[in-house]
């Protein structure tokens, strides 16, 4: 994953959308398939527009905080990340944090056959400790198979040589669709460490075509040619197991395995090296921009949970939409809707404004529908601190329970811009640029920030306030909710931004001259 944008000016960044974007920036993740709706009722599956500039979304790759699948053998094979939970088999079990493979029967299966199904991009990760090479010839640290031993993607730490490779009784990772004869092969030349804690990984990048072997944060090989195959190639495998090889007469690894992890994503070199750095206890996540979801056009709203994104999409027919902030994954929750113009969220529910007169909320993972206020006239901004609602209305802020009521005036002044709350504040632009603060519930108004007519977004964690400014170089600033002299860029866009959002974990915007839906890590 790399940065999207170095340059303070937009004048020295690349134009031509989407397109542009991918072929100067390589933000790997899941394949664009995998965009696909879920969790919708059948009236609500209506297909996700394409970006008008992009022809071949089916070559989008998307990304963000890759990980996938996460391992830690501390609570048996529970998966911290998607819940595909593991079983240990053949007498495997768990201890201190590692499950312990005896090298006669143990092992663990994994149920990740449909996420391998879907990659184009990944990165495979786990801190291993092997306790001898002996009798350890193409033991497998993981073999992801057919069970016919035709097709597999699989990581040996001592290959026996055959079609390529410096020398035997050293790691090998090798992925095929042809059994042994068509296997694409990183080989290295140096044995891999025994009765020590290591780190190994494997890289597989389809759009440089490489794939990349690492041990303790170094590359120690790669494929010699362009690879052609990706975990996709492969379909649904019959199996996906640590420690276990598909060929009966391969050993069971001896040893133990103290975290595996699985991303949709082709790490970089230095994403691989932070890794071991933080440990298998860590999750090291690079703190980068990155494409949540590309091909979103009349985007009015956004909102940010620990999980997913929000936005309201506005037009005669609109969407309210969601998508995960890890893998990019989009539902729509709500379709046919009446020029939906502003959209926010807490732990429970979504809520959005139609048409500036009327006010709805769903349940966040979708469901039914509640009319929560109506008649209304010339509703703008709308947020929550999941107690009550507040949206700007003329030069008003108004306020109601999220359970609905009967609306109330809570501060009249000539609003002239966005609105943010947290759990103690409300803070919104005035006419001259400035960003003030209250607290709540209706305290005085008090300067926080200077003046920018070019604001086009706020959003409050309850530390930080990120304002979105939408001019050059259409910066996203930092400020401490309590004020501060200085004022650090939280970020620096590549084009323009409409909406900002801000959850626990993330920051998220809209780049309409991308068409797409941005995230970075706080």
């Amino acid at each position: 994953m790399r940065t999207l944008s170095e340059s303070s000016s937009r004048n020295s960044k690349p134009r031509g959308g989407w397109n542009a974007l991918h072929q100067s920036t390589k933000v790997s993740a899941l394949l664009a398939g995998v965009l696909g709706l879920v969790g919708c009722a059948p009236e609500q599956q209506v297909p996700l527009e394409e970006d008008a500039s992009s022809s071949s979304s089916a070559s989008l790759r998307l990304g963000g905080s890759s990980l996938l699948h996460r391992y830690s053998f501390t609570a048996g094979g529970t998966d911290s990340v998607s819940a595909a939970h593991a079983t240990l088999e053949g007498g495997a079990t768990t201890a201190n944090g590692s499950v312990l493979l005896s090298g006669a029967g143990a092992y663990v299966n994994l149920p990740i056959t449909g996420t391998l199904a879907s990659l184009h991009d990944a990165t495979f990760e786990a801190w291993v400790t092997w306790d001898s090479a002996s009798g350890q010839m193409w033991a497998r640290i993981f073999d992801f198979n057919d069970g016919d031993l035709v097709k597999s993607l699989f990581l040996t730490p001592s290959n026996g040589r055959f079609d390529s490779g410096p020398k035997t009784h050293t790691p090998r990772f090798g992925i095929t669709t042809q059994a042994i004869s068509g296997e694409e092969q990183a080989t290295s030349a140096a044995m891999f460490p025994t009765g020590a804690l290591t780190h190994v990984a494997v890289t597989m990048d389809s759009i440089a075509r490489v794939n990349r072997l690492y041990i303790n944060g170094m590359q120690v090989a790669q494929t010699a040619t362009p690879t052609a195959l990706t975990p996709a190639s492969l379909g649904t495998l019959a199996n996906a197991w640590l420690g276990r090889s598909a060929y009966f007469a391969d050993p069971f690894f001896k040893g133990s395995i103290s975290e595996f992890r699985v991303h949709g994503a082709a790490l970089s070199p230095n994403d691989v090296t932070g890794s071991y750095q933080a440990g298998p206890d860590a999750v090291f996540t690079p703190s980068v921009e990155y494409a949540v979801i590309d091909g979103r056009t009349d985007v009015a709203g956004m909102a940010a949970d620990t999980t997913s994104v929000y936005w309201v999409e506005k037009r005669a027919s609109g969407q309210v939409m969601k998508a995960s902030l890890t893998t990019g994954r989009a539902q729509v929750l709500a379709s046919n809707r009446d020029n939906p113009g502003a959209v926010t969220t807490d732990a429970t529910s979504v809520y959005w404004v139609e048409n500036g007169t009327a006010l709805f909320k769903m349940p966040v993972n979708g469901g039914s529908i509640t009319l929560l206020a109506s008649g209304l006239s010339g509703i703008g901004q709308l947020v929550t601190d999941g107690a009550e609602l507040f949206w700007t209305q003329g030069g008003s802020i108004v306020h109601m329970p999220v359970q609905g009521g009967t609306p109330a005036i809570l501060y009249t002044t000539a609003l002239a811009g966005p609105l943010a709350v947290d759990g103690h504040h409300l803070y919104w632009m005035e006419p001259d640029g400035t960003v003030v603060k209250a607290a709540r519930p209706g305290g005085p108004a008090a300067y926080l920030w200077g003046a920018s007519n070019a604001t086009t977004g706020i959003a409050s964690d309850g530390t930080d306030l990120f304002i979105a400014e939408n001019s050059s170089p259409y910066d996203i600033l930092r400020v401490p909710v309590g004020g501060a002299q200085s004022v650090p860029t939280f970020s620096v866009r590549y084009g323009s931004i409409t909406s900002l959002a801000v959850g626990p974990n993330r920051v998220a915007w809209f780049d309409p001259s991308l068409g797409v839906i941005l995230a970075k890590d706080k």
